[in-house]
């Protein structure tokens, strides 16, 4: 069987294609943000989501459009000059997706029939409890975001509240969602670019410069680019909390299972 990404340079492709693979609180908007800094990785964004092809139809033609005639429309509208077309998405979209799509099997079929062929990167961090515990800040606060001179409309003021229950539900729930990736690439048989929240937060540019490799693109792309507007939001509040919840781990969390490592059958 084809592996689906072994190949990313077919030079019969007349266009690339790329979904940022991923979780609540991995960077995706930092990876996003570098890639279209390039100028060469076309816009990549939340553009799946039925609100984002809702409004963008709206504000187009002014009237609702199927699923299908939505996602073409969105894609025409977000493809580089060079026809480069990028998007992300968390795997809690990919299930609230999948019913609106109308396509039978698994909520992730709509991206195999959309998106044939596509490169995907995957997204992910290595501290799961760190990712917990600042997707419950986010939630608490409504920072989802924080950058450079630009006043954030959605933060309330508000301090949060620590709930050492939640963020370990809230643990589970990602690593469940990390598990629903890592089957998605074994079952589709598709290699995706690995990375993680730490190393592309720690080396922004070099990162960004990988994934332009992985997708055929000029890597040296990066050196024109500026430094990311957006800020880590990680503070003292997060490393407390990190402090007084590990401990309170009742049981080791069993590991997010790779491809090569996974069981068979999904």
């Amino acid at each position: 069987m084809e592996d689906r990404a072994s190949s990313p340079c077919r030079k019969s492709r007349k266009s690339t294609v790329y979904i940022i693979a991923s979780t609540n609180r991995t960077g995706s908007y930092l990876l996003c943000e570098g890639l279209e800094a390039t100028q060469i990785a076309g816009r990549p964004t939340e553009s799946l989501t039925a609100e984002f092809r809702r409004t963008l139809c709206d504000s187009l033609y002014g009237i609702e459009m199927s699923f299908s005639v939505s996602m073409r429309v969105m894609v025409e509208e977000r493809t580089g000059a060079n026809g480069v077309f990028g998007a992300k998405i968390h795997w809690d979209q990919v299930e609230d997706i999948g019913p609106e799509s109308g396509y039978e099997g698994p909520p992730y079929v709509f991206l195999l029939e959309e998106f044939p062929g596509a490169h995907y990167i995957y997204l992910s961090r290595e501290d799961t409890l760190a990712q917990a515990i600042s997707l419950n800040i986010a939630s608490q606060t409504g920072e989802w975001w924080r950058a450079t001179n630009v006043k954030n409309p959605f933060k309330q003021p508000v301090q949060p509240i620590y709930n050492p229950d939640e963020i370990l539900r809230i643990e589970v729930e990602l690593r469940r969602q990390c598990q629903a990736w890592e089957d998605f690439f074994r079952v589709e048989t598709i290699t995706p670019l690995r990375m993680d929240y730490e190393t592309l937060a720690a080396g922004y540019k070099s990162e960004v410069g990988r994934a332009l490799e992985f997708l055929c693109l000029d890597p040296t792309a990066t050196r024109t680019i500026p430094e990311p507007r957006l800020q880590r939001q990680t503070c003292e509040l997060n490393k407390l909390w990190h402090d007084w919840a590990e401990p309170l781990r009742k049981t080791s969390l069993p590991p997010v299972l790779k491809p090569e490592r996974a069981s068979v059958g999904i």
